[in-house]
């Protein structure tokens, strides 16, 4: 999940345990992938809830 050290992020936790890495560069970042939070906040209708239900609801079921 961790490639190179952010400068500033905010991780989502569960249980404990990351889920995502929050960057300042419009990314979430997981431990197979990158999610482009700012492209689904467009699709989203600019509605921040939404943007990271698509783009990591997945991940947060398990």
């Amino acid at each position: 999940m961790y490639r190179s050290a952010p400068a500033h992020a905010w991780v989502l936790m569960r249980d404990l345990e990351p889920v995502a890495l929050f960057d300042l560069y419009e990314y979430a970042h997981t431990e197979r992938e990158a999610v482009d939070l700012f492209a689904r906040y467009s699709e989203q209708g600019s509605s921040i809830g939404s943007a990271v239900l698509e783009g990591l609801g997945k991940k947060l079921l398990i």
